[in-house]
């Protein structure tokens, strides 16, 4: 898959996670084409990072972390911003992906 295609298919991400209801911050590729071992059947993974409301805050209900299988079995990880900065704190090298 070329990377036009890849972009292609990120937004196309990042609108199935804003149609369900979150405010993203924003989506990011994941997986095999970050590391070039992609291959012409690869499908693309992303992470989209979402900030949660300032009532979801006030009311401190959980942090989103889940993963969304679409249709065509690509995965989207979606995780609230404070989820993230725990795991990027934990200097997980599958993090800085």
């Amino acid at each position: 898959m070329n990377k036009v295609s890849a972009l292609g298919r990120i937004i196309e991400h990042h609108k199935v996670v804003q149609s369900l209801g979150y405010n993203t911050f924003g989506t990011f590729l994941q997986g095999s084409q970050n590391y070039g071992f992609e291959y012409e059947g690869s499908d693309v993974d992303s992470k989209s990072l979402v900030i949660p409301s300032f009532s979801d805050l006030c009311l401190s209900k959980p942090k989103t972390s889940f993963t969304h299988v679409h249709e065509n079995n690509e995965h989207t990880d979606i995780k609230d911003v404070r989820v993230m900065v725990q795991c990027w704190l934990k200097q997980n090298v599958n993090m800085v992906e």
